[in-house]
């Protein structure tokens, strides 16, 4: 029951409930009153959307991977990150997708404990946050050999993140490809250690795109499908 009338001389209401809780049923019924009687509407039932749950943090020798079960209510995502017990950052700003979601980027060398906290807005625009997910275990240094390691948003819906391993300071080039072999972006990545390219979301077409790795020790090519 609500803790106030509705004034009668407005044409329209809304009313929003926020003392809901998640994957419950709600039933809603309207009741009028004249001053005479009381009518009471049919009801109305709603089931409120599951909040998105943590699937999975890996963590390779040098890759941490999160994945989650999306929720319908998001808007958007936004993933946090502390190490060793520090201060959360910010790491990325993901679109919704329907199906598991998922990101992956390098670990910092020397790191012990690493935090991943899983944030989203909702469509009226209030921000939740499930509670943070950790993993042990000790980084080493970088690798002897060369990778071109993990493409986080595969298909992508917000933007491409490359990661690529480096043994020393020779540098790689990563070309973007269209299906027509017209270079469409082209970025040069040095090393030594774990190295990121990150593509913004808008600035590929929809469509398939061939990522080149070319570095003296490596060369890698794969597809992406970007969504839009």
């Amino acid at each position: 029951m609500l803790a106030r009338p509705l004034p009668a001389e407005e044409a329209a209401f809304t009313y929003s409930d926020t003392t809901v809780s998640p994957s419950t049923t709600y039933a809603y019924e309207l009741v009028v009153d004249d001053g005479t009687q009381q009518v009471i509407s049919g009801s109305v039932s709603v089931t409120t959307p599951d909040p998105p749950h943590y699937t999975a943090l890996t963590r390779s020798t040098f890759i941490a991977t999160l994945s989650w079960t999306p929720t319908v209510a998001a808007t958007g995502y936004e993933l946090w990150r502390s190490l060793d017990g520090g201060p959360w950052q910010s790491r990325i700003a993901l679109a919704p997708q329907a199906t598991e979601m998922s990101f992956s980027e390098p670990v910092p060398a020397g790191t012990t404990l690493l935090g991943y906290q899983l944030r989203w807005r909702e469509f009226d625009t209030r921000v939740w946050a499930l509670p943070d997910t950790t993993l042990s275990g000790t980084t080493p240094p970088p690798p002897g050999g060369v990778a071109f390691a993990s493409v986080s948003g595969n298909p992508a819906t917000d933007g491409l993140s490359l990661l690529f391993l480096l043994p020393d300071s020779r540098p790689a080039r990563v070309r973007v490809h269209g299906l027509d072999g017209r270079v469409r972006l082209s970025h040069t990545v040095e090393g030594p250690g774990t190295v990121s390219w990150r593509v913004p979301g808008g600035v590929l077409a929809p469509g398939l795109y061939w990522v080149r790795f070319e570095h003296p020790a490596l060369e890698k090519t794969l597809r992406v499908a970007v969504l839009h």
